[in-house]
């Protein structure tokens, strides 16, 4: 069976539907998050699925946070594509998301991991 990671009770709304996913991340990826990172998020936005990883800037005179959306649309597994079925729920799919391989979650939000997490994680792909 799955980890389930996410229940309704988790499920934030504002602008858009999201649950904030950084702590279990950061559970999974134990020591491979990069310092400067503050939020994950899982989101359902505009019909689509996103990954919103929310960093303080590397530039030391920039007091700001920077948010980027990556979004999950190109991930397909056999012949369920789009992975992430927005007529499911956002639990369900922040789950499905938490569940994914290492090596695919590292394509999808790259700029949340350290490079020797990049790295590491890269090279056990390509052993198998």
């Amino acid at each position: 069976m799955e980890t389930i990671y996410f229940e309704e009770k988790d499920i934030k709304t504002g602008s858009f539907e999201f649950i904030e996913i950084y702590k279990a991340m950061n559970l999974k990826y134990a020591g491979m998050l990069k310092d400067n990172v503050r939020e994950i998020n899982f989101v359902h936005k505009d019909r689509n699925a996103y990954i919103e990883v929310v960093c303080e800037s590397d530039i030391e005179i920039v007091d700001e946070l920077e948010r980027e959306f990556y979004n999950l649309n190109f991930i397909a597994y056999g012949e369920i594509y789009p992975y992430f079925d927005l007529s499911n729920s956002i639990y369900y799919n922040a789950n499905l998301f938490l569940n994914l391989d290492d090596y695919t979650t590292i394509l999808v939000a790259d700029t949340a991991f350290t490079q020797e997490a990049i790295d590491t994680i890269g090279e056990e792909h390509y052993k198998k």
